[in-house]
């Protein structure tokens, strides 16, 4: 009992610790899987929000109406780069020339010196961004991978084509080999319905001679089994039961020969018999008297010697049995008489231990009831005194 209830123990903790271990597994996997989606999530707003800066069709300076929007390799808005313009500069000296298209230039605010200065203001500069120059490289290069896709395309398309030709090819050639083997199996079913129809023919033929053969074995059998073989065995049975009734005539006169042979032997030796009985039982009488003679004095001699034997043994085992029994009877009482003195010094000696005992006793209670009666009158001397001093 006490190991089932071990075993039910052991497999409710089991099946407990089964479903924990379930439940664990089932939590991890649903929080990964909730974070998996949460990080997808989170990675396809940032892809929406980079595709919608990027495709976002936003106005820049310096950009062709065609290009801005549509390329995706400029940067988003919040990238953009603004443009540091000179800051105004003072020189003593002349200025260069200015360029043909300088439609930029200007004068300088009122000074508060007396001295001529020539201020001048450079232009800013367009600085055009990587990206949008390296469009057309970009292009270049584009048209030529989708050169390249074409030729690949193009390659792929004639390799579908060859092999859809080969495919075609063979496919024409194994229905030619089907085709043939066909006409292979039909003219090999025309060849097998021949060799059937010769097959047949030789058959029947074959049956026709068996069928002549089967006659004349028939009547040959017949003659045999219905005219030679039963002539012959009648002849050897008539054969047989001749010899058996010359050999039961000459077994029957030895047999009645021996019979009679055989009674004769019978009646003598029954008439021998009685003779040899009818002597036997006298030659027997005679020795049983006899023997019963000798046995009659061989056994009054016998009885009288064990008669005698007797007496004397007898007499011999009573006057042996009478002094065994005078002594058993001198060493019982002696014995007795010994037990009886030991008995006696027992009951003496336990006797005079009782009585010590009960004098030892008898003194330890005198002396005990002594020093109680004195600590009792030492107790009310204290107690009377006590009182007094009250």
């Amino acid at each position: 009992h006490r190991v089932e209830l071990v075993a039910a123990v052991h497999c409710r903790k089991t099946t407990l610790f089964r479903a924990l271990v379930a439940w664990t597994a089932w939590t991890k996997c649903a929080r990964a899987q909730k974070e998996a989606a949460g990080h997808a999530s989170t990675r396809r707003r940032r892809a929406d929000t980079l595709l919608t800066l990027v495709l976002a069709p936003t106005h820049r300076p310096g950009v062709n109406t065609t290009s801005r929007g549509t390329s995706p390799s400029l940067p988003p808005d919040h990238e953009t780069r603004r443009l540091r313009r000179r800051p105004w500069r003072t020189s003593g000296v002349a200025p260069p020339s200015p360029p043909p298209n300088a439609v930029h230039v200007g004068t300088s605010p009122p000074k508060k010196s007396t001295k001529k200065v020539i201020v001048m203001r450079v232009p800013a500069t367009t600085v055009v961004p990587a990206a949008i120059a390296d469009m057309h490289v970009r292009q270049d290069e584009r048209r030529k991978r989708w050169e390249a896709l074409q030729a690949k395309y193009e390659a792929a398309r004639a390799a579908r084509e060859e092999t859809e030709r080969q495919v075609a090819a063979e496919a024409e050639a194994a229905v030619e080999r089907q085709k043939d083997a066909a006409r292979a199996k039909k003219n090999e079913a025309k060849r097998e319905a021949a060799r059937a129809a010769a097959e047949r023919e030789r058959r029947r033929q074959l049956a026709i001679e068996q069928w002549a053969l089967a006659k004349q074995h028939a009547t040959r059998a017949s003659v045999r089994h219905r005219g030679f073989y039963p002539w012959r065995a009648l002849v050897a049975h008539r054969r047989v039961l001749l010899q058996k009734a010359q050999n039961w005539h000459a077994d029957a006169v030895v047999q009645a020969a021996w019979t009679r042979w055989r009674q004769f032997l019978a009646r003598r030796r029954v008439v021998e018999q009685e003779r040899l009985q009818a002597r036997l039982t006298i030659v027997a009488q005679w020795h049983v008297a006899h023997v019963a003679r000798r046995c009659l004095r061989q056994w009054r001699g016998h009885y009288e010697r064990l008669r005698g034997k007797a007496t004397a043994v007898a007499a011999l085992v009573w006057r042996r049995l009478g002094k065994r029994v005078l002594h058993v009877g001198r060493e019982v009482a002696a014995a007795r008489r010994a037990q009886l003195m030991d008995a006696q010094h027992v009951l003496a000696r336990r006797t005079m231990a009782h009585g010590f005992s009960m004098w030892t006793t008898r003194v330890k209670t005198w002396r005990a009831a002594r020093v109680a009666a004195a600590e009792k009158a030492a107790l009310w001397s204290k107690v009377k005194g006590w009182l007094n001093e009250d």
